[in-house]
């Protein structure tokens, strides 16, 4: 499973950490900026994708700000996950929020046929209606689903 991936990894570099990436130009350091935003964040993340390789086992992408900067985001967090796949990162997707049953048919549909990644992140529970779409995937694709409940 894929999760053993991560536990492997995490034993082999004796580090449980994982960094987490959006597209958030305001953390971007100085040096790292000559063109628009969103290259000088996809840069700056490859850089440290790079620099990190045998110190942290796992990445965090936030779908979300990269969707909201339209096709040229969505096709650099493209770019980034195939990168970290590529460097041997555990590779957690932060999925998009849904609100219900079919919205979660059509973005567990999408991610699991565009998008590479170890392990998805549902932030948002609705309830069971919500998870069902991404459990026929996440056995099909040896994928881990991680769900975020929040108790009030």
């Amino acid at each position: 499973m894929s999760i053993d991936k991560l536990q492997k990894s995490i034993r082999k570099l004796k580090n449980p950490l994982m960094v987490a990436f959006s597209a958030d130009s305001s953390q971007v350091p100085p040096q790292f900026r000559e063109g628009s935003e969103l290259s000088d964040c996809v840069r700056y993340t490859k850089s440290l994708l790079l620099a990190l390789k045998d110190t942290i086992p796992a990445v965090r992408f936030d779908f979300g700000s990269f969707a909201v900067l339209g096709p040229e985001g969505v096709d650099a967090l493209s770019q980034l996950l195939q990168l970290a796949n590529e460097e041997g990162y555990y590779v957690l997707l932060d999925a998009p929020e849904m609100f219900s049953s079919r919205q979660a048919e059509l973005v567990a549909d999408g991610l699991f046929t565009h998008w590479c990644f170890d392990g998805l992140l549902l932030s948002c529970y609705l309830g069971t209606d919500t998870l069902k779409p991404f459990t026929r995937y996440m056995k099909e694709n040896d994928k881990d689903l991680f769900v975020v409940l929040s108790r009030k």
